[in-house]
């Protein structure tokens, strides 16, 4: 089924699962975008903004996997260092450790996050492979699983 216009009751499902993820304030700042979204089963499995997908909801924990887009959105939405892992150095397919200047302290793993340079410009989106605040004292270990980045 192709995306179409997601209806007030998508719309409010889609922002009680961002709260609940995030927060209410990145919750909102999606929302009050004009979304799209693509059923699955009838149920919501993409949403879409301008025709680029922002978001897939992952059926079994219902949480939303988010894209590079989506990351802008929430960067813009939540103060720093709230969902950011900062680092310095060059990103392959992951985070290390030891690439780590800062991060939220409140990450757990498997949230989805962003990752940003020191001036809080967006490099990219992933999923944390551990807490926040051990992510600077694991060395070379593999921190944040990246997905998406500023060159996709």
């Amino acid at each position: 089924m192709p995306p179409r216009h997601a209806t007030q009751s998508e719309l409010a499902q889609i922002s009680y699962l961002l709260a609940l993820q995030f927060n209410w304030d990145v919750a909102r700042s999606i929302v009050s975008l004009p979304l799209q979204v693509e059923l699955r089963r009838g149920k919501i499995r993409y949403v879409y903004y301008n025709g680029v997908r922002l978001m897939t909801l992952r059926p079994k924990d219902f949480t939303f996997s988010i894209s590079y887009e989506a990351g802008k959105i929430i960067r813009d939405s939540a103060r720093p260092p709230r969902f950011r892992v900062v680092v310095s150095g060059d990103l392959k397919s992951g985070v290390r450790g030891e690439h780590v200047v800062n991060s939220d302290p409140l990450i757990r793993p498997g949230d989805e996050i962003l990752i940003v340079d020191p001036g809080d410009r967006l490099l990219g989106v992933g999923k944390a492979k551990a807490p926040g605040f051990l992510m600077r004292d694991l060395g070379d270990q593999e921190v944040v699983r990246l997905r998406g980045g500023a060159e996709e």
